[in-house]
């Protein structure tokens, strides 16, 4: 990963990684950081490539991706757990970024609806099964196995 130089991108991106799962408004954190909106927007766009709010919703469906794999919680209460209130803006903003729906994601990662997990064996103990590679969010490459 490439070194991010400004001061302020830093701090914001800390601050997405620690609070995600709470509302976070770029008004308050430009305040917090004491620099304007559109300063703040210029700078992470230059650095980041996405626009704050872009950013902070990848980083959020990253982690209910991870919660979804390791976890037995409910869709509904990964939606909550990672920052998302409304429950119908989750799964639009899930299918935006994954490309499909938290069931179809569940369906295509070989786990039960919804939220009960199951593990299949690594390719090399079952020749059966082979890999399917997500590449998602900044590069994170999630690798799942299904029946093949």
């Amino acid at each position: 990963a490439l070194p991010i130089w400004n001061r302020y991108v830093r701090k914001v991106l800390q601050i997405i990684e620690s609070q995600y799962s709470q509302k976070i408004l770029l008004q308050d954190v430009c305040e917090d950081l004491g620099v304007s909106s559109v300063y703040l927007q210029t700078k992470f766009k230059e650095e980041m490539h996405y626009t704050f709010h872009d950013y902070l919703n990848r980083y959020r469906i990253q982690q209910a991706v991870k919660k979804m794999k390791e976890t037995d919680y409910k869709v509904y209460e990964i939606a909550d757990m990672v920052g998302f209130s409304d429950y119908k803006y989750f799964i639009q903003v899930f299918k935006k970024y994954v490309g499909m729906s938290p069931k179809k994601f569940f369906e295509q990662s070989g786990n039960s609806w919804p939220g009960v997990r199951r593990k299949f064996p690594g390719p090399c103990q079952n020749s059966s099964f082979r890999a399917i590679i997500y590449v998602l969010i900044g590069g994170c490459i999630i690798v799942m196995y299904a029946a093949g």
